[in-house]
């Protein structure tokens, strides 16, 4: 399927190469001078969603931070030191991520904090080495993490996926103009 840019752009370098008026060298200016202005017309385009990408994932950032429960420092230093005993006791690091997400299964307040809304589960995987098993516990995590939300950090999570969706659809907006400009 051909965009509507794309067609403009096909019609007026067909216009260019057909008039007879022009020497071959400045059909080639005239084309080159097209091209410019609609690379120049696409990264004007890229950098407005750019900003305006960056202006929404802010805001939902904030708002999902504020919808998260929170715990004094003392609890979580705690729950901490308690997670890593228990990790550290699994020498098996291809089953770190299930002992993650089995810590929240009747666990205190303060753990079930530490492992669904800090990085910890993160950063300790990353202290073992266990980089593979990241993907693994993220999987896990985003299963489970509506359960644990309140209404309004439902919603914030929800706003935090399609911010992550149109993070990604930007990505794929990206690659496209870079293919009709004929690079980055």
């Amino acid at each position: 399927k051909v965009s509507l840019l794309e067609t403009t752009r096909a019609e007026q370098a067909k216009a260019i190469k057909k008039d007879t008026h022009l020497s071959d060298l400045a059909k080639t200016e005239k084309l080159k001078t097209l091209q410019e202005g609609y690379s120049k017309q696409l990264a004007t385009i890229h950098n407005t969603v750019e900003e305006t990408l960056q202006s929404f994932e802010t805001s939902v950032d904030r708002s999902y931070q504020e919808a998260l429960p929170s715990f004094d420092a003392a609890s979580l230093t705690n729950a901490r030191h308690d997670a890593k005993m228990m990790l550290d006791g699994v020498k098996d690091d291809l089953k770190l991520a299930n002992a993650l997400i089995a810590l929240l299964e009747d666990s205190d307040p303060a753990m079930k904090h530490l492992i669904l809304f800090t990085p910890f589960p993160q950063r300790y995987l990353a202290s073992r080495n266990a980089l593979g098993q990241l993907a693994e516990f993220d999987y896990e995590h985003s299963k489970v993490l509506p359960n644990y939300l309140t209404e309004a950090g439902q919603k914030a999570l929800a706003k935090k996926t399609k911010a992550h969706t149109l993070r990604q659809a930007q990505f794929r907006l990206k690659v496209v103009l870079e293919n009709l400009t004929g690079g980055g």
